[in-house]
């Protein structure tokens, strides 16, 4: 594993420019709009997606939770509205779930409307529920920006609500190239990423609290 993680290292370095990562659906490059009238973001039935990330840096001594070094994550699309997946933390060494059901998909100036339990930023092996509106505000501003907000829970005791704000806006700058702010609670990251070949690849860099680097891909088969 640790030798796979250095490829993708490589594959990086080697690129020479920036991109973004993350794996919830509304911070996700799996929200890069795709051909069809399906949403991208929720892979569609029978499709699968691999996501990994590595984070530079030493270990923060505050912060939005505990980042992990790496993560890994396979998705599946159960229908097309509805995904289920599995992520593996290796700082924490636990599997967490990942599952985001899309209530109602965006309409004209309504809004998509997700459930979902998991890791909301990605950077950590968390798994709390969150529930999240997405609108591409492209046909109404004449702009190429995607917005998302909603509510999370941030403790581990789902009897004891503790609540907090969370979304993000992605800009298409040029092309396939993105960028991207997410939000958690106070917690701000900047990222920027690419998609190649049809979306299937989407690889990027994210500063997490705007000083921690962190590089990623996501592989949709």
């Amino acid at each position: 594993m640790k030798k796979l993680l250095l490829f993708f290292l490589a594959f990086f370095l080697l690129l020479k420019t920036a991109y973004s990562f993350d794996l919830c659906p509304a911070c996700s490059p799996e929200t890069v709009s795709s051909d069809t009238e399906k949403p991208a973001y929720m892979l569609g039935k029978n499709k699968l997606s691999f996501i990994g990330l590595y984070r530079f840096g030493e270990e923060p001594e505050h912060g939005h939770g505990d980042f992990e070094r790496a993560l890994v994550a396979f998705n599946y699309g159960v229908t097309d509205r509805f995904k289920a997946g599995l992520m593996y933390g290796f700082s924490a060494k636990k599997i967490s779930l990942q599952i985001d059901y899309l209530i109602l998909q965006e309409k004209g100036y309504k809004p998509s409307l997700i459930l979902g339990v998991g890791s909301f930023r990605g950077v950590s092996s968390e798994s709390h529920p969150y529930l999240m509106a997405m609108k591409s505000l492209e046909q109404h501003i004449k702009l190429p920006v995607r917005i998302s907000a909603g509510i999370k829970h941030k403790g581990d005791d789902l009897l004891k609500p503790e609540l907090e704000p969370a979304g993000n806006l992605i800009l298409r700058v040029h092309g396939s190239k993105h960028i991207m702010v997410i939000f958690e609670g106070q917690t701000i990251d900047f990222a920027i990423y690419n998609s190649m070949f049809n979306n299937k690849l989407i690889v990027g860099m994210r500063m997490i609290e705007l000083k921690t680097p962190a590089v990623g891909i996501v592989w949709r088969m």
